[in-house]
């Protein structure tokens, strides 16, 4: 046998009795670090949050755009078929923006 041969069966008794390595050994407080350990502080950082959102624009309380009436457009339709009257109806212009109401004078 070689020298190997009469180790192998002889190795976990070895290890159980060894000594613990240096590195296991637990830290007392105050001690320095070992290098290249970086003390973990006490509270992680946190991820940077993104930015808020922009906030919507208020929705109107009509309808932009009102469907047209089908049995009106049917009357007044000249095409084949009621699809390309459809197709063609154009939504009627919007509305002209409300004035602004003149500022009254107060009497100070």
């Amino acid at each position: 046998m070689t020298g190997v041969g009469r180790l192998m069966p002889a190795l976990p008794l070895l290890l159980a009795f060894s000594q613990p390595l240096a590195a296991a050994v637990p830290l007392r407080p105050g001690m320095p670090l070992p290098p290249g350990y970086v003390e973990e502080p006490e509270t992680p950082p946190e991820d940077p949050l993104p930015p808020p959102p922009r906030p919507l624009p208020v929705a109107p309380d009509e309808p932009q755009v009102v469907a047209p009436d089908a049995a009106g457009l049917l009357k007044e339709c000249k095409q084949t078929t009621f699809t390309d009257c459809f197709r063609m109806w154009q939504p009627p212009p919007p509305p002209p923006p409300p004035e602004p109401e003149p500022e009254k004078e107060t009497a100070g």
